[in-house]
């Protein structure tokens, strides 16, 4: 305790303090006589510990200020191997507090820390022994060490200025680069022009074209409208002329007696018209009135009694007009020229076949067919086919199609008049025309696309990335191949076969004001069952090229890629060799 006494202060001890005191200074003591044990080259003005750039806090005085200011002690009390400060900063040389650090000047090799608890462990921490000075067991090997970083800090130092070199030389394949997609853009905007121009152009080309194309293809589907309503009226005429013809007895129906009297129904030439033969025509039915009979039978029926004509080579084949009934037998027996068997033999094309109208003859397509021309039915009962379509009870041209083998229809157009096709061509000549120029400013536009991408996009200092845009490097280990475009994806395939799998999309460069554009983000990658998107982050270092060193997995579908590539090369420092002795 302190108390003044004729200008004087008196101390009065307890036993503790006495203690503590007495070990203070034989432990000041002991420290000093190993200070001058260690002899060259020790730096006396600081203690021992204490880094030069921690000089200013350890100036020699009255007192020391815990580094953490938690306390101020006597300066003597510094190294006393006893622990004062919360932060252990006034044992920076012992191993009294456990916080504190040991500063190793390493000279010849780098200066390093260690903590101070590990001081005098017997454990050689520096390189240079200093942390074992009670025992002096540790040599120093800084120098060798030193050698040999020092060696392999120069292959380091080497390695990044040929990295660096190839960065030069990316950066200008950069620039140039970049100076071609300008260039092409430039050129691309006015071909966007021009093909805006020729696709508007050509579309009011197209529009005339097809209104041309309806006004002639309305003209003519109206004249074939009416044409068909003037054959289909002449066909049931003559259906009705030769009902009336054979209704003997004038009763309004036709019976199976009445129709075994025409001849012409003697399909097997025994000179009877049998029960049979009425029966495969009529449907087994006795008899028919007026309309049942043309809706039904007459098509059957119309192939005996107005066989075809064949022309001359070259001509058309005809069917005989419409006739009075008192003149239709005569026709009959004129057209005889073409034999039953003839017909059914099938040789005549029913793609050929024509039928009258309004006093001239036409031709017809496949679906003029179904009342003109059909064979006349087999009588072989099994052969025989009925329809449920009440608008069409017998699809005559597919029997005769079946019957003859003749190929289905293709679905080619009809055969125009020669204004109304070449209206046709013009429309369709118009219409591809059009999806050409159309075709031609989509691709303009998706080229336009791509290089304002490119143009637009971060591609690091000195555009140093830029020649490694949309460029693919991959990596295979024992499963899989994993490949990185830059700037494009992340992709993972399985080395046995089988698709690809999407790891992410690119993003964004990953905090390039932190990192220096040294990680990159791909994103939105294909979902993980049970899991999320895939994503891949990416990082770059120092390279001579630009390849994929690891990939692996920290998380569930959450890729890192590791690449090495001279973009983030930077040049070494000359005073690279230096940074082992910043401390000197």
């Amino acid at each position: 305790m302190l108390a003044p006494s004729h200008g004087y202060y008196l101390v009065s001890f307890k036993s503790d303090d006495i203690a503590m005191m007495a070990h203070r200074t034989l432990s000041a003591l002991l420290l000093a006589l190993a200070g001058l044990a260690a002899g060259v080259g020790a730096d006396l003005a600081l203690p021992r510990g204490v880094s030069m750039a921690k000089a200013s806090l350890y100036q020699a005085g009255d007192t020391f200020t815990c580094l953490d200011g938690s306390a101020t002690i006597q300066f003597q009390y510094v190294n006393d191997d006893y622990c004062d400060c919360e932060d252990g900063s006034d044992e920076p040389g012992t191993s009294a507090c456990a916080l504190g650090s040991f500063y190793c000047a390493n000279r010849g090799h780098a200066a390093a820390e260690v903590p101070s608890a590990w001081v005098n462990d017997g454990v050689c921490d520096c390189c240079d022994g200093s942390d074992e000075y009670a025992s002096g067991a540790c040599p120093n090997t800084c120098d060798e060490i030193g050698a040999a970083a020092r060696a392999r800090q120069q292959q380091i130092d080497e390695m990044r200025l040929r990295g660096y070199e190839v960065k030069l030389k990316l950066i200008e394949e950069g620039k140039e680069k970049l100076a071609e997609k300008q260039v092409r853009l430039a050129e691309l905007n006015r071909e966007k022009e021009v093909a805006e121009e020729m696709k508007n152009a050509r579309e009011t080309a197209k529009n005339e074209a097809e209104a041309q194309e309806r006004l002639l293809l309305d003209a003519w589907h109206e004249q074939r409208r009416q044409q068909e309503q003037e054959h289909e009226e002449a066909n049931r005429q003559l259906a009705e002329e030769t009902f009336t013809r054979l209704d003997v007895n004038s009763d309004g129906k036709l019976t199976t007696e009445e129709l075994q009297r025409e001849p012409k129904l003697d399909k097997d030439a025994d000179g009877v018209v049998s029960k049979d033969e009425v029966d495969s025509i009529t449907m087994n039915k006795d008899e028919l009135e007026m309309e049942e009979f043309v809706v039904s039978t007459w098509p059957l029926l119309k192939p005996f009694f107005h066989p075809l004509h064949v022309p001359e080579e070259g001509g058309q084949p005809t069917v005989a007009p419409a006739a009075a009934p008192d003149q239709q037998q005569q026709e009959v027996a004129e057209g005889e020229e073409l034999t039953e068997e003839e017909l059914a033999a099938g040789e005549v094309d029913a793609g050929d076949l024509v039928t009258p109208g309004a006093g001239t003859v036409q031709e017809l397509d496949r679906d003029e067919l179904v009342e003109d021309s059909y064979e006349p039915p087999s009588y072989d009962s099994d052969d025989e086919e009925e329809e449920d379509d009440e608008e069409e009870e017998f699809d005559a041209a597919e029997h005769y199609r079946r019957r003859h083998s003749v190929p289905e229809t293709t679905g080619d157009e009809p055969e125009y008049d020669a204004e109304t096709q070449a209206a046709v061509d013009a429309a369709k000549q118009a219409r591809a025309e059009l999806q050409e120029a159309e075709q031609k400013l989509r691709d303009i536009e998706r080229e336009v696309g791509g290089v304002e991408s490119f143009t637009g996009l971060d591609l690091g200092p000195e555009k140093a990335f830029a020649a490694l845009y949309q460029q693919c490097f991959t990596l295979e280990n024992r499963e899989y191949e994993y490949k990185l475009c830059v700037f494009d994806k992340a992709t993972q395939k399985p080395r046995s076969g089988g698709v690809e799998t999407s790891l992410g999309k690119w993003d964004s460069w990953e905090r390039p004001e932190q990192t220096g554009y040294t990680q990159q983000l791909y994103n939105n990658g294909q979902q993980c069952w049970n899991g999320p998107k895939r994503s891949a982050h990416v990082t770059f270092a120092c390279g001579e090229e630009t390849r994929v060193l690891d990939v692996t997995e920290p998380a569930k579908c959450e890729y890192k890629f590791s690449l090495e590539t001279p973009a983030v090369c930077e040049r070494p420092s000359a005073e690279g060799e230096q940074l082992f002795h910043d401390e000197l």
